[in-house]
């Protein structure tokens, strides 16, 4: 039988061995000069990890500070329209869409969210691939995207609008780069969603229109057009933010201490970020300074950002998130250039991987060792107290951190300390409302309300029932909710 199939031919194995070897090295061949991609993919699946690790671990208590208020924006938008405490006509559109759509309230608080965390890596190294024509540069930028604290807190602080915003500005780099009228729309999309964003690609656009005539005609129409049905569409939300840079005044610093926190942003501070970004933040200004004449758009966009956040104006520290962004950008064409000019020392590239080693240390360790700031058990009680305070009383808190979750996660109207439109007390008072021995005093403050109040503690707020214990009017319902009796 084997003779019949052979026909009689002797077979030789050496070729076919020959064969296989030639075919193996000629794919690992394909696969070394791909490298870049290939290893662009894992750096990809450490981010989503990175991003996904916080909500897997801890649920909705994985994000931060701003959760709860996105949470009472979405659920405003769709039950409660016509609401006026509610900003932003493109956020609504955008979340109501989705409902509409037949997408429910976490989904699209959560899901969503993480799916423009993951987007925003993708188009980050998209675009660094575009501007630099280089696959190693675009691997180095996506590494230090992908590991950067500022990046990680950005995201863990859940700030939604201004996340889409930086999305959308990533994308205006890559529209300008094609001279893509595109622009208008991604102009328009930050205008009304999230109008910060704007500030600073919009000045960054005027000074490449002002130097660069062969932009100048592009940038114009692509401008004019954009910022006419920004102010169109949301002629509300910018009168805000003007009419909040007069009252409160344009300079963080001269504010008075209940207001100062929030008009900073409520993000991390300059020596956070020094500290946390130190790895890869003087390669940053190194690049910029050999390689800033060949990337004039990106050069502008951080030093726009850099005097930005010197001068201190409102909600300053926004600016950190788009100063990172532009210093990843030079950082990795800084170390990629220098790598190559001193390829041949071992030690150096011993130096490089050590690098690279460290900065994913920081940032996984970063990200094990986070804390929630409000727990999950917290969360669960604070969704069973609409079943335990009338829909006409007050819910008060203590504590600025609970406050966006009890207002995310109840219906009921909420006091808290310099937060929403129910606080009636200057900083003094609230100071007499948490520290003061007369409690005729505190009882004032409560009378400055028609209706009647519950009062919310939570974990970090227990040192304060020993206040309400000292009296009767304070009654204590079951675990963390107080009644007021007056």
């Amino acid at each position: 039988m084997y003779l019949f199939l052979t026909n009689g031919i002797k077979l030789n194995k050496k070729p076919l061995r020959g064969i296989l070897y030639t075919s193996m090295k000629k794919e690992f061949k394909t696969i070394y000069k791909q490298w870049p991609q290939v290893a662009a993919v894992f750096v990809f699946l450490f981010y989503a990890i990175n991003r996904v690790w916080m909500y897997a671990r801890y649920s909705a208590a994985g994000f931060g500070y701003d959760t709860g208020i996105y949470r009472h924006i979405i659920r405003g938008y769709f039950e409660r329209l016509g609401d006026s405490t509610l900003p932003s006509f493109g956020f609504s559109s955008f979340s109501n869409s989705l409902r509409f759509l037949g997408t429910n309230t976490d989904d699209i608080l959560f899901l969503w969210y993480i799916l423009f965390g993951m987007l925003l890596c993708v188009v980050f190294y998209v675009v660094v691939k575009l501007y630099t024509k280089n696959n190693i540069i675009s691997l180095i930028a996506l590494i230090l995207f992908t590991t950067s604290i500022a990046q990680f807190e950005f995201f863990w602080w859940f700030y939604y609008r201004n996340l889409i915003g930086l999305f959308f500005v990533l994308l205006s780099f890559l529209f300008l780069y094609y001279r893509s009228y595109l622009l208008v729309l991604s102009l328009f999309i930050i205008g009304t969603i999230h109008p910060l964003s704007l500030v600073p690609i919009g000045i960054t656009l005027l000074i490449v229109f002002i130097y660069d005539k062969e932009k100048r005609k592009y940038l114009f129409i692509s401008g004019g057009v954009s910022l006419l049905s920004i102010f169109a569409f949301n002629f509300q939300e910018i009168v805000s933010y003007i009419s909040l840079a007069m009252q409160k005044t344009l300079y963080v610093s001269d504010a008075s201490k209940q207001s100062s926190a929030e008009l900073t942003g409520q993000f991390i501070s300059l020596d956070f970020y020094i500290r946390s970004a130190f790895l890869y933040i003087f390669f940053a200004f190194a690049g910029l300074i050999f390689y800033g004449k060949k990337y004039k758009e990106w050069s502008v966009f951080l030093i726009v950002n850099t005097i930005l956040f010197a001068l201190g104006i409102l909600f300053y520290r926004r600016f950190l998130i788009f100063f990172d962004v532009a210093a990843i950008f030079f950082a990795a064409i800084f170390l990629y250039y220098f790598l190559q000019d001193t390829k041949q020392s071992k030690l150096l590239r011993v130096v490089a991987i050590l690098f690279f080693a460290l900065m994913f240390f920081q940032s996984g360790y970063h990200m094990v060792s986070k804390q929630p700031l409000v727990w999950s058990h917290e969360i669960s009680y604070i969704e069973t107290i609409d079943s335990m305070v009338p829909e006409d009383a007050y819910l008060l808190t203590i504590n600025s951190h609970y406050a966006p979750w009890v207002q995310g996660f109840t219906n009921r109207d909420v006091i808290a300390p310099g937060m929403f439109e129910y606080d009636e007390w200057v900083f003094e008072e609230w100071q007499d409302f948490w520290h003061g021995e007369d409690m005729d005093v505190r009882f004032d403050l409560l009378r400055r309300y028609d209706r009647d109040i519950f009062i919310f503690l939570g974990d970090r707020d227990m040192w304060y029932s020993d206040v309400l214990a000292r009296d009767s009017h304070f009654i204590r319902i079951k675990d963390y909710l107080w009644q007021v009796s007056l």
